[in-house]
């Protein structure tokens, strides 16, 4: 069992939002006491993340649950510009063995991107932002929300965190990146010892992990090509 990467999937897990199918709980309790004991068969209920789980292990070949899949899905890794258009018809695949309803997977077949790319970050702006019908102030908003950004800490002060963090604006039909500064309460970190200098990674309005120089630059690299594939 990898408690690193089982830590970052729960942390990305819970920011995004749990349906009712999930145990929500046994996640909290993990991050408490660091027993991860029955946690992968929760992720498995994600169908989309753990369908990207699935592709990237096949190709690193090693098992979804590991630190090097977990990271390259949620902040990067220089393997993912290797990915190509049948790892997209075989990631639709698994979409349907994970039970993901076959209009949604339709809709992916048959608007195709100029690069696949397996991170979190593009499934976020294709299939939640773009394929919607999000435009302007709303596909910002979505995709700012749903992302994985890194940034730094800039004050801690009466239960706010503040940050400036790496965002993207959509003008003029495209996604261009942007520095935004926000706040966030303190109760919405998933890690502790959180400080004013530290760099982090922000999904879902929570902070989800301090970040190395390495991670951070993953995730910066990440985006750029995500933003390049559309």
């Amino acid at each position: 069992m990898d408690n690193k990467a089982l830590g970052l999937l729960v942390r990305f897990a819970l920011s995004a939002k749990c349906s009712s199918e999930i145990n929500t709980q046994l996640l909290l309790d993990c991050i408490k006491t660091g027993n991860y004991t029955g946690v992968e068969t929760e992720l498995k209920k994600f169908k989309f993340l753990y369908s990207y789980l699935r592709l990237i292990s096949e190709v690193f070949v090693t098992s979804p649950f590991t630190y090097e899949v977990a990271r390259a899905y949620c902040f990067g890794d220089s393997r993912l510009t290797k990915f190509e258009h049948f790892h997209f018809l075989r990631l639709l695949q698994i979409y349907k063995e994970q039970g993901v309803k076959p209009q949604l997977i339709d809709r992916l077949r048959t608007n195709l991107l100029n690069k696949f790319v397996p991170h979190h970050d593009q499934k976020v702006l294709h299939a939640d932002v773009i394929l919607v019908g999000l435009t302007g102030t709303e596909a910002t908003d979505a995709a700012n929300k749903c992302l994985v950004r890194e940034g730094t800490v800039t004050d801690i002060l009466n239960g706010f965190v503040t940050l400036t963090l790496r965002s993207v604006n959509h003008v003029g039909g495209t996604f261009k990146p942007k520095t935004l500064t926000e706040e966030l309460l303190v109760a919405r970190c998933f890690v502790s010892g959180i400080k004013v200098g530290d760099t982090v990674a922000v999904h879902g309005g929570y902070i989800i992990a301090i970040l190395t120089k390495e991670e951070k630059k993953k995730i910066e690299d990440a985006l750029k090509l995500v933003l390049k594939s559309f």
